[in-house]
């Protein structure tokens, strides 16, 4: 479960940046940390990376785009148990949920919303 735990950790700690006009949202920080595809429930596949090694907030850059995946929850499943990092859903409506394969039958799961919109 230790690369499960650590991309877990990657979507988890991610930088709370602001985005400016049409520029990139991919930071390409020193200490970038890899590239993700997530699935989501809205159609979409796109791909994200959690920024920096440092960052701290709940965002994602969709890579190549002005889209920043704003996380309102998080959680690993492996089909039977799921494990919630954070759940700030309550009252929520319109969320998407997106996925990506972890450790082999572990899946990571988060909602939340692109902005701007893709």
């Amino acid at each position: 479960m230790t690369r499960g735990m650590l991309r877990a950790l990657l979507v988890i700690a991610v930088c709370g940046l602001a985005v400016a006009g049409t520029a990139l949202a991919d930071p390409n920080g020193p200490n970038v940390r890899g590239v993700d595809t997530w699935t989501c429930d809205n159609g979409q596949t796109v791909q994200m990376e959690s920024g920096p090694f440092g960052n701290n907030g709940r965002v994602a850059w969709v890579v190549d785009a002005s889209t920043v995946w704003v996380v309102k929850y998080t959680a690993v499943t492996d089909g039977v148990d799921t494990f919630v990092f954070f759940d700030q859903t309550k009252g929520e409506t319109g969320l998407v949920t997106c996925t990506t394969p972890g450790r082999p039958g572990d899946t990571f799961v988060t909602k939340g919303f692109f902005t701007p919109a893709v």
